[in-house]
């Protein structure tokens, strides 16, 4: 996103959010950097609690939210809306048709040319134009999850605010929507927080991330950071599929290697170890099953027996149990 500025979106220090049933944010520091900032965590982690409190639906108990991108827009007086937020629960307006939700948020005359244009394509975009005049309750689910994320891209805010975008929508159309979404925002130098448990959009399209488990921070950085050099076995599980080792296993599997990243464990993704048939080699395939782009393993070196992700590569010999292989690792060490 070249145009958005890639700047402090929030800075959150010790924020704690107690009700009488309980507490459902303890303690929460971090920074939420733009163009796109992503809120991750299993379901009941506090993702949804978290945006409330962003938005100002909410107030924290205890600690501090300092939303920048507001500071900012006070200063330029530019009248630009600093924030738009599309909840889990949509808030379509009952009684507004489709396109009437696109036409009362737009920040320019709804009859100019070019509001009417915007609408236009925000409708084609997120396939809407043949529902324009039907109100949510003539909605499906994804319908309806689309509608609410076109209303949001058409008030152009400074900041957009999204529980779990596109859940909804089946997975084969999915990747479409994101990525006429990124277009938009783009082109209104909008910033996106989102929250989500699926890592995929995650990695394509978001560059900060805050993880939360159980109420409290568990990291805050960029997205390449978690990736490649998470600090932790749990929070490696946050991107999807890898490979662990704790500092004491690392020896034995790689020889000559003593510490993973910065003295700890070691994470390797199914793309950044290759499994390689070796006659004679001293590691052995106890077990393989092939999971669509991806081989699980389970393999054994002396007496240590540990499961194994690797990507699968088209034109790489079928792996069987049985089989005596060399890790190879991305960077060139073999084990």
């Amino acid at each position: 996103m070249a145009s958005a500025d890639r700047s402090i979106l929030w800075v959150l220090e010790n924020v704690a959010w107690s009700e009488a049933a309980g507490w459902r944010l303890r303690r929460v520091s971090g920074t939420l950097v733009g163009p796109v900032a992503a809120v991750m965590g299993a379901s009941g982690a506090g993702k949804s609690s978290l945006l409330e409190l962003l938005v100002e639906f909410a107030v924290p108990t205890a600690g501090r939210i300092e939303h920048r991108r507001r500071e900012a827009n006070r200063k330029r007086r530019d009248g630009r809306v600093p924030l738009f937020w599309v909840p889990q629960q949509l808030a379509l307006w009952p009684q507004f048709t489709v396109e009437e939700q696109l036409r009362l948020v737009q920040p320019v005359e709804a009859g100019s040319a070019r509001a009417a244009a915007r609408r236009e394509r925000l409708l084609e975009i997120f396939e809407l134009t043949s529902l324009r005049n039907a109100r949510p309750e003539a909605l499906s689910g994804g319908e309806a999850a689309r509608a609410a994320l076109a209303r949001g891209v058409a008030a152009e805010p400074e900041v957009l605010v999204v529980d779990e975008p596109l859940v909804n929508v089946a997975p084969v159309a999915r990747e479409r929507y994101w990525a006429g979404l990124m277009t938009l925002l783009e082109e209104s130098g909008t910033a996106l927080v989102f929250a989500s448990h699926d890592p995929d959009p995650v990695l394509r399209y978001a560059d900060h991330v805050l993880c939360l488990d159980d109420g409290t921070s568990a990291f805050a950085g960029t997205v390449q950071e978690l990736y490649h050099r998470p600090p932790t076995r749990h929070l490696a599980g946050f991107l999807g599929a890898f490979n662990w080792w704790e500092p004491w296993e690392i020896p034995h599997w790689f020889p000559g290697e003593a510490a993973g990243h910065n003295g700890g464990g070691l994470c390797l993704r199914p793309e950044q170890l290759d499994v390689q048939a070796c006659p004679g080699a001293d590691v052995l395939i106890l077990a393989v099953r092939a999971v669509g782009g991806l081989w699980h393993l389970t393999v054994r070196r002396g007496t240590a027996t540990r499961a194994l992700v690797v990507a699968r590569h088209p034109r790489q010999p079928a792996l069987a149990a049985g089989m005596t292989v060399e890790l190879i690792r991305a960077d060139g060490g073999a084990a």
